[in-house]
Order: structure tokens, then C-alpha cells, then sequence
């Protein structure tokens, strides 16, 4: 059975996402700079979040069109 995984939902972990859905890098992260104590990593959890969205979704599309055909079932 498998469950599914808790996300995060602070501030900044919807900013890593966020920023990643618009194309920025990871080290775009503005909690880099150590000001602030933790929101590095929620920001990372938010942006690999989306990133592991994106590869399911690719995953996904490659076994689709690997997947044979059954012929005797198509129209």
C-alpha cells in the first residue's frame, strides 16, 4: 500500500515551488544568504516537490508509449 507523501505548507515552501514552476534555479533561493533559520529547507522541499512532480508526469508519458497495443480490443 502506498501513501501518499506529506508537503509542506509554509511560506516558503509554496515559494520553491513556485520558483520552480517559473524556471528559476535552486540556488535562486533568496533564504541562501543564512538570515533566516530554516526557510532553506522548506523552499528546497517545495521545489523538489514540483520536480518530482514533473518526473511522474514524464514517467508517465514514456510508459504510455511503450505500453503495447492490445489489437483484438481496438476499434
Amino acid at each position: 500500500i502506498m501513501t501518499e507523501a506529506k508537503k509542506y505548507v509554509t511560506k516558503e515552501y509554496h515559494e520553491g515551488h513556485n520558483a520552480y514552476e517559473q524556471g528559476f534555479a535552486l540556488t535562486s533561493n533568496p533564504y541562501l544568504s543564512g538570515n533566516v533559520d530554516g526557510d532553506m529547507w522548506y523552499w528546497m522541499f517545495g521545489w523538489q516537490d514540483a520536480l518530482a512532480d514533473d518526473v511522474k508526469n514524464i514517467k508517465a508519458t514514456i510508459i504510455a508509449a511503450a505500453t503495447p497495443i492490445n489489437r483484438e480490443r481496438q476499434n
